[in-house]
Formats: structure tokens, C-alpha cells, sequence
């Protein structure tokens, strides 16, 4: 009789499968600690004060199991986003339901932009779709038109997008996403729209397509809590969409997914709207500071974008991204290296937007890394 052996489960390894934010990593490889992330874009205010109290007091009904329909969660959501809380999922952060999501709609191909956030490939390959890639142009700033998105639609059953894109930080304008998303209404393609750095974009020109969720059926609109409110560690986020969809992803969603100290945490941060308010502030000074700054280096150039984040092209032909990673990571600052992402290569990187003092700090160290 033949042994049996266990089968191999493993896939074939991918490059692009890497994000930003792994300090305990680094400060191992490095031995070094006390390191300051840039490479992962979390609000720098940090977790809200109300979240915080929150958590504390959650801590005494740790020994009883979470609420499996995060209801109070999904009430306070669906009143913010002026939704029905049956249009609501909460989630182990948005990363779970952007596997889900082609599990449940089983499409034949799906429409991702390059560069783009690497777990949609990720999605939807496991979910064995065929995949078009959209090559976003650097010479256009990772702009792009409906005309040169048209042609790339044929047969596409399914499409993402970050609104505002990830890594690039571009806000698709409301009238081109719109155009879109009729688009896809006509020929029935599905539209995830990823919303996870929409909270920090002023409401004047960023805002959400939630509210359409019930006009459009096959929209689908992905949030993070994680980002803006600063619950990295906890893991939070949710999707909008139809009833339908919904009632779908459940089934296929683990119970429990949403731990009860994350709903905690969660409520208080929808009850904080200071905060929010104050967040968008400082990242919009803090951003023009950076800008400013990093393009006066007249080696590095900062492309305009929306969110918490900038993209940077190292000009100086002799430094790489990789390269200038390690020197930043000796100076005690992560940066995130994009060589991983498709259309981008060793010449780009992208820094979170932090406090002032930091900020300050990564540029005294980055001109440092430039001239050395």
C-alpha cells in the first residue's frame, strides 16, 4: 500500500504580496527598535479618546462571546452613511471582504488597475477569475479617461478601485466615477469601490458613494476603520452594498469575525466627530509641508494626491528605493518601498502623513540619505 502524504497547499509566491506597517519585523532583521512607520498610513492623531474609553470598559465583557451581527456597529453606520443597517457588514478590516467579495460573485474576469493595492490580484486570482490589467501612466500622474477605460471593459464582470487610489493617492473626480459607474450598470459589471482613505479627503471634494448602494445594485463600497480611526491593531472595517450582496457575503463570512472590543472601539469612533474634523486638517498642512519640502530637494518629485499618503519618484539615478529604505530604516524611519508594485519599480516609495515633529524629522533624515 502506498503512503499517503498530505497534499501541498502552498501557492506560488508573490512579490506583490507585501505591505507597509510590519516595525516588529525590521526592528528584528535591524535590531532595531524605536523606529518611527511611515510605511503604514494611520491617522497620526492616533486612536480617538472615545475609543479608548471604550475599549477600557469593553474589557470586563471579554468573557462573553462578541455580538455575531455587530448590530449596534451596523445602526451607527448605516446612520452615517444614511443607509439601512441590512445594507451593512462588519468585518475583520476590509481585507476580509475583499476576499470574499469574488467568492461570492464567481466572475469570469476582473478589471484591476496597475499600480493598485496588491490583495485585489490577491482576491481574485484565489478566486480563480481571469484578470485585465489597466495600466495607469506616470507621464498622465496615474490619471486616466473613461475613453481609455472603455476598450478594457469587454467581457469584465468585475472591477475595483480605491477612491483615492492606492499607492498613487489620485482622486478619481465625482463626475468621472459617476460616469462609470453607469457604465457599469449598463453592462452589468460589478463595482467595488475601496473607500478605505476617503474619511481623510475634505468633504468638499471627496465624497462617498455609499448612499447610491441602494440605486445602483451592483456598487459596492468598502470601508476601513482602520486607517482613519487609527484600529490597526484591532482590525475593523465594513462593506456597503444591497441587501442581496449582503445576505451573500455573510454566508460565506466565519462567525465572530468581529471581535467585541473592535465594535467597541468602533461605535466610540463614529460618536467623534472632532476628531475627524481635526484629523483632515492637520493632513492637509501636513501634506503641503511635505510636498513642499521633499520637491526642494530637486531629487525627489511628490505627486499631488488626496489621501494621508504621498507617492515619491527618486530622481538622483544612483539611488534606488530599496537603498534608500535601509539608510532611512538606520536613521530610525520606515518608508514604504514600492518596488512591489506592478508599473512602479526601485524608483518610487510612499510615506504615511504624520505629526509635524515626525514629518520634520523623516526630511532632515531623508536630505541626509540623499547626499550621502
Amino acid at each position: 500500500m502506498d503512503q499517503w502524504k498530505p497534499r501541498d497547499f502552498s501557492l506560488p509566491s508573490n512579490k506583490f504580496h507585501e505591505h507597509g506597517g510590519n516595525v516588529p519585523k525590521i526592528e528584528r532583521e535591524y535590531n532595531f527598535s524605536g523606529i518611527i512607520d511611515f510605511s503604514a498610513s494611520i491617522n497620526p492623531l492616533g486612536m480617538p479618546p472615545k475609543s479608548q474609553t471604550a475599549l477600557l470598559e469593553a474589557v470586563s465583557g471579554l468573557s462573553c462571546y462578541p455580538d455575531p451581527e455587530c448590530l449596534e456597529l451596523r445602526e451607527a453606520q448605516a446612520n452615517y452613511h444614511k443607509v439601512s443597517p441590512e445594507q451593512i457588514l462588519v468585518a475583520n478590516g476590509s481585507i476580509e471582504l475583499i476576499y470574499l467579495i469574488p467568492r461570492l460573485l464567481t466572475p469570469r474576469r476582473a478589471l484591476i488597475f496597475a499600480p493598485g493595492f496588491s490583495e485585489f490580484e490577491n482576491a481574485v486570482r484565489l478566486a480563480g477569475t481571469g484578470i485585465i490589467l489597466f495600466h495607469l501612466a506616470e507621464e498622465r500622474q496615474f490619471s486616466f479617461s473613461l475613453d481609455e477605460l472603455l476598450p478594457k471593459l469587454d467581457g469584465v464582470e468585475l472591477m475595483f478601485w480605491c477612491q483615492p487610489h492606492n499607492p498613487t493617492g489620485y482622486l478619481l473626480p465625482s463626475q468621472d466615477l459617476s460616469e462609470i459607474l453607469e457604465v457599469c450598470r449598463q453592462r452589468r459589471i460589478y463595482l467595488v469601490v475601496d473607500e478605505a482613505f476617503l474619511e481623510f479627503v475634505p468633504r468638499d471634494i471627496g465624497q462617498s458613494l455609499a448612499a447610491r448602494t441602494g440605486e445602483f445594485p451592483h456598487l459596492i463600497i468598502l470601508r476601513s476603520m482602520t486607517k482613519f480611526y487609527a484600529l490597526a491593531g484591532l482590525r475593523l472595517g465594513y462593506v456597503i452594498a444591497c441587501p442581496s450582496i449582503i445576505d451573500g457575503l455573510r454566508t460565506l463570512q466565519p462567525p465572530w469575525s468581529v471581535n467585541s472590543l473592535a465594535q467597541a472601539a468602533g461605535l466610540a469612533a463614529l460618536a467623534s466627530p472632532d476628531y475627524a474634523e481635526q484629523t483632515r486638517e492637520i493632513i492637509a498642512k501636513e501634506r503641503e509641508y511635505l510636498t513642499q519640502a521633499l520637491n526642494s530637494t530637486g531629487q525627489l518629485l511628490v505627486y499631488p494626491g488626496a489621501a494621508n499618503f504621498l507617492l515619491i519618484k527618486i530622481l538622483a539615478p544612483q539611488l534606488s528605493s530599496t537603498k534608500l529604505q535601509k539608510r532611512l530604516i538606520y536613521k530610525g524611519f520606515l518608508i514604504r518601498d514600492c518596488a512591489n508594485f506592478r508599473n512602479l519599480g526601485s524608483r518610487f516609495f510612499r510615506i504615511a502623513i504624520r505629526s509635524r515633529p515626525e514629518n520634520q524629522g523623516l526630511v532632515a533624515a531623508i536630505r541626509e540619505s540623499l547626499s550621502a
